[in-house]
Parts: C-alpha cells; sequence; structure tokens
C-alpha cells in the first residue's frame, strides 16, 4: 500500500498551477522558433484587446499528459493558446472544468495549419479548471508554449 502511495504522489510532480506563480512565466524550456512563433500569435490577440494572464514554456515528454491547474473566473472571456514542438506529429490540449468534465479538446497534427491551437472559452462558473496538454514523438523530449490570454475589460 505504501508503494502505491508513493506512486501516486510521483505521478503528481509534473503538475503546476498557474494560480499560485508570480507575473513571471516558469521556464521549463526554450525554443527559439516556438518563442518567435508564439510571440507574434499573442501580439494578434493584444491587439484585438486581449492580455496576456498567464504564459510558460513546459518541458514535455512525449504521450505524457502535461497538467495544467488554472482559476478561471466566471464570465470573463479567455483565450487558451497551446504551440507544440515542430517534431511532434501530434499535439493536443483538453480542458476540464471543476466536475473534471471535459469542456473541450483539440488536436493539431505536424504540418496542420495555422500550427498551434487555440480557442477561446468563457466559464459559467468560477473555478479551478484543469488544461492537459500532449505531444507525441517516438519518445522524444519536446519544448511546449502554453498561455491563457483574457479579454481586457473595457471601461464604459
Amino acid at each position: 500500500m505504501k508503494s502505491v502511495f508513493i506512486i501516486i504522489a510521483f505521478a503528481f510532480i509534473p503538475f503546476i498551477t498557474f494560480a499560485q506563480q508570480e507575473a513571471a512565466p516558469a521556464i521549463g524550456c526554450i525554443d527559439k522558433d516556438i518563442v518567435l512563433r508564439i510571440d507574434d500569435v499573442k501580439h494578434g490577440f493584444i491587439e484585438k484587446g486581449m492580455k496576456v494572464f498567464k504564459d510558460a514554456m513546459v518541458s514535455m515528454e512525449s504521450e505524457t499528459p502535461y497538467s495544467i491547474e488554472v482559476k478561471l473566473e466566471k464570465g470573463h472571456l479567455y483565450q487558451l493558446l497551446y504551440m507544440g514542438s515542430e517534431i511532434s506529429s501530434k499535439s493536443s490540449i483538453e480542458l476540464f472544468d471543476g466536475d473534471d468534465k471535459s469542456v473541450m479538446k483539440k488536436e493539431i497534427k505536424r504540418g496542420e495549419e495555422p500550427g498551434y491551437i487555440t480557442f477561446d472559452y468563457t466559464p459559467t462558473k468560477t473555478d479551478i479548471y484543469l488544461i492537459v496538454l500532449q505531444q507525441k514523438q517516438k519518445h522524444a523530449s519536446m519544448c511546449g508554449s502554453f498561455s491563457i490570454l483574457e479579454r481586457t475589460q473595457s471601461k464604459n
């Protein structure tokens, strides 16, 4: 029984909680190509009235889910943006609500345009949401970029 508990405890080590991070992103890896491409995409959203809410580069192992917990506020418009490595044959993202129900799942295969996954989401309740990222490429270690942008509130 002790060994099962230890295995379960180590299984949660890769989890990061954006809600506990400071303003600076957690850098788990650096891929200059991803940084250049994703910064351009984020800039386009910023020009449309979004601001970066959370942002991180993450180190990922092939076919190993990378889970992120984040508190999202009811009624706020969020844009989730995920870009995997160019060597990855497939990248996917799945969003779960606080009741562990899958809210959305998207994937992209190598060579598909635009080369990243994005979707907007407006929570119906304030809760801790779980985001699961995954990449696939023959047991390789890869870098990925994940960002959450939020619609800035207009002053009327």
